[in-house]
């Protein structure tokens, strides 16, 4: 068997050696970069997640071609969720999400606004940006009368 890897391109290709007369033209197409997360198990599931070898999961966000990192969390969940709300306070308003506007979600714009980003990325990082928005969101919901 012949094996010709060209780590140049994109793919690899690995040319066989024809045992038949079918047409085949003995050339396999493999893609040439193995998965990132081969070592770990399984793909995170969120925009902005990535797995962490303790079985925690990182999270991080991408804004003016500069990686942003935002901690490392328990749970996926967590860290999708804190990608969510970075989001907010760096993209417009329709950029994506991990999961859907809520009627309490839908209030982080307000709530940010009260802070400078980096105000809000430092809350991300040191775990008190939920509670805080919790606070503004009872607050807010006492002074709406619901």
């Amino acid at each position: 068997m012949i094996q010709a890897l060209f780590l140049n391109t994109k793919l690899t290709v690995l040319a066989a050696e024809e045992t038949s007369d079918s047409g085949n033209s003995g050339y396999k197409f493999l893609p040439g970069k193995r998965s990132r997360y081969d070592q770990i198990g399984s793909l995170p599931k969120f925009k902005g997640v990535v797995p962490q070898q303790n079985g925690h999961w990182g999270a991080q966000i991408y804004a003016n071609h500069q990686r942003i990192w935002l901690g490392t969390f328990k749970s996926e969940n967590e860290a999708a969720m804190a990608y969510d709300s970075a989001a907010v306070k760096l993209r417009s308003g329709d950029s994506h999400r991990n999961f859907p506007w809520t009627e309490q979600n839908i209030q982080e714009s307000d709530f940010q606004s009260l802070y400078s980003t980096e105000d809000v990325l430092n809350m991300i990082r040191d775990g008190s940006y939920q509670a805080k928005f919790e606070d503004f969101v009872k607050i807010y919901q006492k002074e709406m009368g619901n």
